[in-house]
């Protein structure tokens, strides 16, 4: 029986030899089984005992030429890596199509991330057009595109900001002083990741969702800081004092702004979900580091060159300032009125998030021609390619009480469940020793498993690969492409076939979609009070009132619903596409709408505190509303309309990146950044505080007691 079963395998060995020798010398229309027969000296009897028709052959000797070049890499990395990776059965499944002229074979390969390189190195120069794709390739490429949008988008925002700052303060001490601290808060922020990364994974995203916050925050921040101080050097203060007034006005807003961003980050953390935590992560870090190069690094560098930083008090007095005191006060006669046209406009704005659907990218996320996207759009292809039939799997393993082969009554029980899984609706087809063929009949099933010889080839590989011991993996292709929400539903119907007496799990990058929404809608709403919470905390430190806090609250809900409007009709609907670059994907991938909901609310935060502040500053000095207004809008619009451009500067330019997930979260911030700069500060901010008067700074008596001045002004 060995001897038996040593000359079939040399026979395979010869026949799929014999058949790439052919295809590489005659192609595959040219290559005939007598001829592949003759030159591995077997029988026509012999080739149809192991493949019933050339096409599947001529997939076999593609699986094997790779196979033994994967012998090959698993040889190298044995020699070269730390670790010893099994690669010589790394082949697991196969497919092929003869469309035209033209021989495709879909090989699916178990490999682990660092082979890659070397993977595609070794068939670099394979008798065949060898593509890579898949998730491993296409998370490789995404890294390897992030890291380009970071660098173009730095490469752009830098000469803008330095240009706008230049603008702004007509000196090159003033204008690079900002630049400083954003050059000393992204590389900080970038080291801190990396030494992280010895004790958690992190996303390549979380470096540019921290590139454009750090860079936008460090830059804003330090314009505060030094457009303060100079005001302070206008009023006749010497350095020293100038630097004293501006830590306790400017200083103390930043320090609360920062607050808010970082505990709006922060809520993120609660996902079990890695990408949001390293976001949350990357976000915090790079706050912080934000605000301690404008704390504590900008003023040293201001003790140093304050003397050429020039004095400026004349942008509280200028024709932009007394024409917003007056449309202020304008806007104060008609409180109601406003109030009510100004929201009912930003809702119409948001009404659009609605019909927001989420989606997982596919390769459509890549440019035209990327290896990636050429690969996938071959699987999917339905006229050359594999698209006829679906060839991405949810995965189901099933555990018995015992070993399937040993067991009648468990292998009974298997049967039965795949019969189950093929009735479901939305079913395909269903791939199982136990769904076709001999091992599908409850009565010859535990006499095969017994004694697997009379099964052919492909039967007992196949089986070799599905079933360990008490242990069954079945394939279940859905009729909906994998990344669809009809395909995620198909999951929970799966989920919900009786298996008596079976432990079932449901997996795969289908149920990995799934999952990942569903955790995204039962968390969302505790990370949403959650942001709520610290954020009213921290406004209440800041300026001892429980009525504004939810005023701004209220007013960041219609600002996060205006930009998500925004992304429905930018991206979800496809207006824009040529100028953005993009082409739609019917949704807005999963994490957007949760990551632009932490960084909006935080960001939001700062011209509302920033404004609040000087008004807080006046009401206390005056104790008129009405007045205390319209001077904070007056002094504050030089400095929120500056930190505004520079920050849509910032976001603009990673918005013209590759990746999608990185243009959505840029094109909301920079919706929100411009309503908030605008509409909210310049129209609803005064007309609901003076809708409010007096009551903006109510508190009980009893949780008055808990608060203390902390705030001079901005």
């Amino acid at each position: 029986m060995a001897l038996q079963a040593e000359r079939s395998a040399a026979t395979k060995e010869r026949l799929l030899d014999a058949t790439v020798q052919c295809v590489i010398e005659r192609g595959y229309r040219a290559t005939s089984l007598p001829e592949v027969c003759r030159r591995a000296g077997v029988s026509r009897g012999a080739q149809l005992h192991h493949y019933k028709t050339k096409q599947e052959l001529v997939a076999a000797a593609v699986e094997h030429l790779l196979s033994q070049r994967l012998v090959e890499l698993d040889m190298r990395l044995r020699q070269s890596a730390d670790g010893v990776l099994d690669l010589s059965d790394a082949a697991s499944r196969i497919w092929a199509v003869y469309t035209g002229d033209t021989f495709y074979a879909w090989l699916e390969l178990t490999v682990a991330a660092r082979t890659e390189p070397a993977l595609r190195e070794l068939v670099a120069d394979a008798p065949m057009q060898v593509r890579l794709g898949g998730p491993l390739v296409a998370e490789a490429f995404a890294q390897e595109t992030a890291f380009r949008d970071l660098a173009r988008g730095e490469l752009i925002a830098a000469p803008i900001i330095v240009l706008l700052l230049f603008y702004f303060f007509r000196g090159v001490t003033a204008t690079l002083l900002p630049v400083a601290i954003a050059a000393f808060a992204i590389p900080t922020t970038l080291a801190g990741l990396r030494v992280l990364t010895h004790f958690m994974d992190v996303s390549v995203f979380a470096l540019n969702v921290a590139s454009i916050i750090g860079i936008g925050l460090a830059v804003d921040y330090a314009l505060l800081v030094v457009t303060r101080f100079r005001e302070e050097l206008g009023r006749g203060h010497a350095v020293d004092a100038a630097l004293e007034r501006t830590r306790k006005t400017a200083g103390h807003a930043i320090l609360v702004s920062g607050s808010t961003v970082a505990a709006s980050l922060a809520g993120l953390l609660v996902f079990p979900i890695m990408v949001l935590r390293t976001i949350a992560v990357s976000g915090i870090m790079v706050v912080g580091f934000a605000m301690l190069g404008a704390l504590v690094l900008l003023p040293a560098l201001m003790a140093r060159y304050g003397h050429h930083l020039g004095s400026d008090a004349a942008h509280e007095t200028g024709p932009m300032a007394r024409r917003l005191h007056a449309f202020a006060q304008w806007v104060m006669r008609w409180p109601v009125v406003l109030t009510v046209v100004t929201t009912l406009f930003l809702l119409a704005l948001g009404w659009p998030a609605l019909r927001m659907k989420s989606a997982m990218p596919d390769s459509r996320i890549f440019t035209p021609g990327a290896e990636v996207r050429v690969v996938d759009e071959m699987l999917e292809d339905r006229e050359t390619g594999f698209g006829r039939q679906p060839l991405t799997p949810i995965l189901i393993a099933v555990r018995g009480e015992s070993d399937f082969a040993s067991t009648p009554a468990a292998v009974d029980r298997l049967i039965a469940y795949v019969k189950a899984l093929k009735t479901v609706p939305g079913v395909d087809r269903v791939e199982s020793p136990f769904a076709s063929g001999p091992l599908s009949h409850p009565e010859d099933a535990p006499r095969l498993l017994a004694d697997p010889s009379s099964l052919s080839d492909l039967e007992s590989d196949f089986l070799t690969d599905t079933l360990r011991g008490d242990l069954a993996l079945v394939y279940v292709y859905a009729e909906a492409p994998w990344r669809s929400n009809e395909a995620g539903e198909l999951i929970g119907r799966l989920r919900e076939v009786p298996s008596p007496d079976l432990a079932v799990r449901v997996g795969g990058p289908t149920a990995d979609n799934y999952d990942g929404r569903r955790t995204l809608a039962a968390w969302l709403p505790t990370v949403f009070w959650i942001i709520v919470a610290t954020n009213i905390a921290i406004l209440f430190l800041a300026f001892g009132s429980v009525v504004l806090p939810f005023k701004a609250i209220a007013m960041n809900v219609v600002s996060v619903a205006a930009s998500f409007g925004a992304l429905v009709w930018i991206f979800q609907d496809g207006h824009l596409r040529g100028w953005l670059r993009f082409e739609p994907q019917d949704g807005i991938e999963v994490t957007v709408p949760v990551v632009l909901l932490a960084v909006v609310f935080g960001l939001s935060m700062d011209y509302e505190i920033f404004m609040l502040s000087r008004i807080k500053e006046e009401f206390d000095r005056s104790g008129d509303n009405t007045s205390s207004v319209a001077i904070g809008l007056e002094h504050t619009s030089s400095i929120i309309t500056r930190a505004a451009l520079l920050l849509i500067a910032v976001v603009g330019a990673f918005a013209f990146g590759d990746l999608i997930f990185v243009k959505e979260i840029g094109v909301g911030l920079a919706v929100a950044i411009f309503l908030d700069a605008t509409i909210v500060r310049c129209v609803l901010v005064p007309s609901t505080m003076k809708l409010l008067g007096r009551f903006n700074w109510w508190a009980p008596a009893w949780v008055r007691r808990l608060w203390s001045p902390s705030f001079e002004g901005l």
